[in-house]
């Protein structure tokens, strides 16, 4: 995968562990918190890139470099280092 250079800030949701239709009681109790806010590389989308995350309609695999579970803080430090929130 070829790196974009992009990083951005984004609400991050908790991916299922590919059980099918049944979720595991870890899945189950991820699905019920509010995602957190966090920080991510980009990569060029490959199909069998997993996860993958859509932005300015197109899909992305990507990497999650940090996590802000206080919004003030994630607010902060987008603001520091002129990162996009998306």
């Amino acid at each position: 995968m070829d790196v974009l250079y992009k990083m951005i800030i984004t609400k991050i949701g908790y991916a299922h562990c590919s059980r099918g239709s049944v979720m595991c009681p870890k899945c189950k109790e991820a699905e019920a918190r509010t995602p957190d806010f966090a920080l991510v590389k980009l990569f060029s989308y490959a199909e069998t890139s997993f996860p993958s995350i859509e932005y300015n309609n197109k899909w992305y695999a990507y990497e999650i470099v940090e996590r802000f579970t206080d919004e003030k803080e994630m607010l902060e430090y987008s603001n520091s280092k002129s990162i996009e929130i998306y």
